[in-house]
């Protein structure tokens, strides 16, 4: 059909008996801003561009527009309207200004056809969705009984064997008559030799006494532990605190997190509602920026008018609560075995953080609470909704990754959320100005802090230059000075990555600021990881690919499921940048099983890929053996 502004067109359509839901497609190939209106099948027929918002609910378009339309809004049928705008300022973006036109006849073809069944949506949605989820549960479930059956199993194993180093220990051991922490003073010899004469003067008591004592949980630094001479050295000893120190400290992150959740999802949550309340009452679908090809009103408890985009995040929920009940059963483990220890007088392994692991849990529920919010009613101002958490999330696994190699260097935890708080603000910002400029002053400040950043980690105090040495440390020297070159290499690489995306994304702008800053995070952390596993096997602590195969296997979970999923991503099917007409050009039709489409298939991969990468963070610390024959170099 042809519609003109003086000749608009209406069509009445009555549901079959059968029929509970439809789908109006419409589809043109020209520009021409149109608008189309679903409304009451009564008197008067609100056929004007000036009075079709009093009555039902309506779309602008240029290409294609869908509708769902339900027969429990219209029992009675419904009038399907299309009027020809006399302008296209309504069709193009508020920054573009709209052409010209002289014709404005516009010709357009319309279908009208039956979606899924409301049982056939509520059995993909909740039997079928959480049934995988389920799945999923049930397969972590039998992992952690199999993984504590080969636990039990090697017990045996890992007693013969400390029997065995217990009968060479002074072998192994020169010193270990004499405790590390009870040398007071150390002396040497015209040869080099440590002289002992004069110094285990504090008895072993005594010297629990230090430990025990939670007012000064000093251990000896890294410096002390280099004047001994034994040759197997604990990882415990390497830090300068004891485990609890580090653990209580870290889950300072924990408490700070669910309070910023708290205070951020109530206005939140506040602003969604209201905007999906204002398309609700006005009918204006311009509104909220829906894959309207595949998005299906439901009701539960409340109105959706998409519910699948909604109910698709669940996975981050479910897959956060899981880890977070992982995190408690392996904090409650390591809790009984510090007991242990310390009831025989030895502590082994790094200082766990599981405060970090407990925030990055929490932080991945919230992240799902907020992206359904978003979609709630998706649009330019509430975009940030949908990603401020994916900040969150991914500096706290960079800071998971880097503790699990620098015990002592822990970014207070209300620094690291000051941080991000900035950056959701700069983020915020954008929604109100151009892009651009936001792009290239962050760019600026971006560049500047990876070089001032590379440096302030390159010189951390493990290798000086022009620092005094005795005869003696030609060992140490070199080994310092390697790290030092591995540690130059990874900076550099990282500054190397973010000034090509920095300075790509300023030539090509082919993505908004908010997905841009979330790039920036996510690249440095994936280098960083690619960086973390090189240096595990530059350093050949093969633990990690040998005997505890599974940290290896949870990062190329992850890296499998973060690929797919950007491919998907990238194929977005509603963009808030552009005008709502506009946006509707990128509507798709759904994927899978007739629900869902790319964004919620992104869901799904996001989720499973966060899980699985936290589950290489948590895991690290299970990875370095209890025991070193030298100085494990810190990287």
């Amino acid at each position: 059909m042809s519609v003109t502004p003086s000749q608009n067109r209406i069509f009445k359509f009555t549901f079959p008996t059968s029929v509970t839901q439809v789908a109006v497609t419409s589809k043109s190939p020209d520009d021409v801003c149109l608008t189309v209106s679903v409304q009451s099948p009564k008197c008067p027929i609100f056929d004007t561009i000036y009075n079709v918002e009093y009555e039902g609910f309506r779309q602008t378009m240029t290409g294609q527009s869908t509708i769902i339309v339900q027969k429990e809004q219209y029992p009675e049928g419904f009038y399907l309207v299309y009027i020809v705008n006399t302008d296209d300022e309504k069709c193009v973006n508020s920054r573009t200004l709209a052409p010209l036109r002289t014709n404005r006849t516009k010709e357009v073809t319309f279908t009208i056809q039956e979606t899924v069944s409301v049982q056939q949506f509520r059995n993909v949605i909740f039997i079928a969705t959480l049934g995988v989820y389920a799945g999923f549960i049930v397969l972590i479930i039998a992992t952690c009984v199999l993984v504590e059956f080969r636990r039990n199993k090697t017990k045996q194993a890992r007693r013969e064997w400390e029997a065995t180093v217990k009968i060479h220990k002074s072998e192994l051991e020169p010193i270990s008559e004499v405790p590390e922490f009870q040398i007071s003073e150390t002396t040497k010899t015209e040869n080099g030799h440590l002289d002992l004469s004069c110094h285990a003067e504090t008895t072993s008591n005594d010297a629990d006494d230090v430990f025990s004592d939670t007012t000064n949980p000093i251990r000896p630094t890294r410096q002390e532990n280099k004047l001994t001479s034994k040759r197997w050295r604990r990882v415990s000893e390497m830090t300068k605190h004891q485990a609890d120190f580090y653990n209580k400290k870290s889950k300072r992150y924990v408490s700070e997190l669910c309070i910023i959740a708290v205070f951020y999802l109530i206005p939140a949550i506040q602003l969604v509602w209201n905007h999906k309340d204002m398309m609700v009452t006005t009918g204006d679908q311009d509104m909220c920026y829906y894959n309207f090809a595949c998005a299906y009103p439901y009701h539960l408890l409340i109105d959706f008018a998409d519910f699948n985009h909604f109910f698709s995040n669940i996975g981050y929920v479910v897959l956060g609560t899981t880890f977070v009940f992982i995190t408690k059963r392996r904090d409650y483990i390591h809790t009984m075995m510090m007991r242990k220890q310390n009831a025989v007088g030895e502590q082994r392994g790094i200082p766990p953080h599981y405060g970090l692991s407990y925030s990055m849990g929490f932080g991945l529920i919230v992240e799902g609470i907020l992206s359904a919010c978003y979609h709630l009613c998706p649009t330019r101002m509430n975009y940030q909704f949908d990603t401020s958490f994916m900040y969150v999330l991914a500096v706290l696994c960079t800071l998971k990754l880097y503790h699990a190699r620098h015990a002592d260097i822990n970014v207070k935890s209300h620094m690291a959320y000051i941080v991000l708080a900035l950056l959701v603000l700069l983020g915020a910002g954008t929604a109100f100005t151009s892009e651009f400029y936001f792009k290239l002053g962050f760019t600026v400040v971006h560049l500047i802090a990876c070089v001032a950043l590379a440096i302030d980690v390159y010189y951390m105090g493990h290798w000086k230059l022009g620092e005094q040495r005795n005869n003696g440390g030609t060992r140490q020297h070199l080994l310092e000075v390697t790290t030092a070159v591995s540690r130059a290499l990874d900076l550099g690489g990282r500054v190397v990555c973010n000034v090509a995306f920095a300075v790509t994304q300023l030539v090509i702008d082919s993505v908004d600021f908010n997905t841009h800053l979330l790039a920036v995070f996510m690249i440095n952390l994936f280098v960083y990881s690619v960086f973390y596993v090189i240096m595990k096997m530059h350093k050949r602590e093969w633990a990690f690919v040998t005997h505890r195969i599974y940290p290896f296997l949870f990062l190329l979970a992850a890296l499998a499921f973060w690929l797919t999923g950007s491919y998907f991503f990238l194929k977005k099917a509603a963009k808030w940048e552009k005008s709502p007409a506009e946006s509707r050009m990128l509507n798709q039709e759904c994927l899978v099983a007739n629900v869902y489409d790319t964004h919620d298939l992104w869901h799904f991969l996001s989720s499973t890929g966060l899980f699985f990468f936290f589950m290489f963070l948590l895991t690290l610390d299970d990875d370095i053996e209890s025991k070193s024959r030298r100085d494990i170099p810190v990287f």
